[in-house]
Parts: structure tokens; C-alpha cells; sequence
């Protein structure tokens, strides 16, 4: 599911009226809200730990 009509949902849930007004807008998944952060320190190790370990995910991903 990529792709979605706006507006409500039946199983939203109460809430759905305080929380979801950008989730009602929206029929898809946009793009990056900005650049990455930079990261120090323990951050900065615990990244380039995990960096190649995405980026062999992100190689299977589906694509459109």
C-alpha cells in the first residue's frame, strides 16, 4: 500500500480528529522533510555500524 484515498478512515478512532489532520491530507508517502542530521560521538560510531547494514537493505527495496 503506497498509495491510499485522503480523507478519514472508518478505524481511525476517536482520536483521529485531533491527531490525523496531515494523515486525512495525504495520499502517499512524500518525500524527505530536510537534511540528515549530524551526528557525534557515540552517534556518529553507532551510524557507521548500521550505514552498511541499510544500504544492503535498502538494495531489495520495492520500487515503483
Amino acid at each position: 500500500m503506497l498509495s491510499w484515498p485522503a480523507g478519514p478512515k472508518a478505524f481511525d478512532g476517536v482520536w483521529a480528529s485531533h491527531w490525523y489532520d496531515a494523515v486525512h491530507r495525504s495520499t502517499g508517502f512524500s518525500g524527505g522533510e530536510g537534511d540528515l542530521p549530524v551526528l557525534n560521538g557515540e552517534l556518529a560510531a553507532l551510524n557507521e555500524k548500521a550505514l552498511p547494514i541499510y544500504e544492503e537493505l535498502a538494495a531489495h527495496k520495492l520500487s515503483i
